[in-house]
């Protein structure tokens, strides 16, 4: 099963009827990766390094990048 827009991380009822196990592939540890955490999927960073992108994507980013060792440790 595909759902395109993730939106809000806290919000996992749109998920309920999706197959376990499962994968998140997202751009973003701080909304994507929370997400997959919660559903307890399988998360998949795409980060691919664009210049010039604005600043909201680049502070998300920097965020994700703080977080990332609190939700994520090898063998998880």
């Amino acid at each position: 099963m595909y759902l395109a827009s993730a939106g809000n991380p806290l919000r996992t009822s749109a998920y309920r009827r999706f197959p376990r196990p499962g994968v998140v592939i997202g751009d973003q540890v701080a909304t994507d990766g929370i997400l997959a955490r919660r559903l307890g999927y399988t998360f998949v960073l795409f980060d691919p390094q664009l210049t010039g992108m604005p600043a909201g994507p680049r502070l998300m980013a920097a965020w994700g990048r703080l977080v990332r060792p609190l939700l994520y440790t090898r063998g998880d």
